[in-house]
C-alpha cells in the first residue's frame, strides 16, 4: 500500500508539472479556454487569507494558472484569485509592459482591493505573486497602500523591472520579506527583450528577473536596511529543475515549483534565510 502511495504521488507529481510546462505552448491563444476558472475556495476561504496572483504582460493564460494552481497545491488555506491587469488582449503585449502609467493607476486599484478586504477581515494574510510585467504592478500595488497598512509578503517570479528599481517605498509595505526569483538564463526575453523593448519602468536595460535587484547608488542607510531585512533573492540552480524549472521565463511558474519552492518560503515563517543583495 505504501508503495502504491508513493507511486501515485510522484506519477500524479509528473503529470502536473509535464502539463503545466506544455501549458505555456497555449501562450499565443491568451487565456479563453480557462473560462471563468480564476479563483480558488471563493468566497469560503477568504476568512482565512488571500493571495492574488498577477500575470505577465500576456494577461490571464497558462503561466497564471499554473501559478494559480500551484498555490491551491501547496495547501495555502486562504482563497487565491487572479487579478488581470492587462487589457485582455494578448497582441498588446508591448502596450501592457511599457504603459507605466497605466500600470501604476492598476498597482493603485489593486490596493485598494487590498484595504477592502483588510477592512472585511482584518488580520488576515495577504500575499502578492507576480510574474514578468505583473510583479511591477504589485511593487506599485505596495507602494500605493497607506501608513499603517501593508501586506503580509510578496514573491516575484522573473521580474521585468530594471535592476535599479527603487523598492524602498515597497518594501516598506510588506511585512515579512518580498521574494524575488531571478535566472541568468532568462536571456531571451529578460536580457535581450527589455535591452531593446524597456523595462515595466522604462529602462532600457536587463531586469531584475534576470540577474537581481540591487540597493540604489547612494541609498540611505533607512533604505539599505530595508533591503538587507526584508528583500530575499533566491538565483536559479540547476536542482530546480527537479521541480519542474528549467532556468526560462516561464520556469518560476511551473506549478509544481510555486507549490515546492515558492509557496514554502512565501507562507512559511518570513526571513528566515540569508538575503543575495547585489
Amino acid at each position: 500500500m505504501r508503495r502504491k502511495t508513493w507511486l501515485t504521488y510522484y506519477a500524479g507529481r509528473t503529470w502536473r508539472g509535464t502539463v503545466s510546462a506544455a501549458a505555456v505552448l497555449a501562450l499565443p491563444f491568451g487565456g479563453w479556454w480557462l473560462g471563468e476558472d480564476t479563483r480558488v475556495g471563493q468566497p469560503a476561504r477568504l476568512a482565512n487569507g488571500l493571495a492574488v496572483v498577477l500575470p505577465g504582460i500576456e494577461g490571464r493564460g497558462a503561466s497564471s494558472w499554473s501559478v494559480l494552481r500551484g498555490i491551491e497545491d501547496s495547501g495555502f488555506p486562504g482563497a487565491v484569485i487572479l487579478w488581470d491587469w492587462t487589457t485582455g488582449l494578448w497582441p498588446l503585449l508591448l502596450f501592457h509592459l511599457r504603459a507605466q502609467r497605466r500600470n501604476r493607476c492598476k498597482g493603485e486599484a489593486l490596493a485598494r482591493l487590498i484595504l477592502g478586504y483588510q477592512n472585511d477581515y482584518p488580520g488576515k494574510p495577504v500575499y502578492l505573486i507576480g510574474h514578468s510585467g505583473g510583479a511591477a504592478v504589485a511593487a506599485w500595488a505596495m507602494e500605493a497602500l497607506p501608513e499603517g497598512r501593508a501586506v503580509t509578503g510578496a514573491a516575484m517570479l522573473g521580474a521585468a523591472l530594471s535592476p535599479a528599481f527603487p523598492l524602498g517605498p515597497a518594501l516598506r509595505k510588506v511585512q515579512g520579506c518580498l521574494w524575488n526569483f531571478w535566472s541568468p538564463l532568462d536571456l531571451p526575453l529578460l536580457g535581450a527583450g527589455t535591452l531593446i523593448f524597456g523595462t515595466a519602468d522604462g529602462r532600457h536595460s536587463v531586469s531584475a528577473g534576470l540577474c537581481g535587484f540591487a540597493v540604489p547608488q547612494g541609498a540611505a542607510a533607512e533604505v539599505k536596511e530595508l533591503y538587507r531585512s526584508r528583500l530575499r533573492q533566491r538565483r536559479y540552480e540547476l536542482r530546480m529543475a527537479r521541480h519542474f524549472n528549467l532556468g526560462g521565463h516561464f520556469g518560476c511558474v511551473n506549478r509544481v515549483f510555486v507549490a515546492e519552492m515558492v509557496a514554502p518560503l512565501l507562507f512559511g515563517d518570513p526571513c528566515v534565510q540569508t538575503s543575495t543583495i547585489r
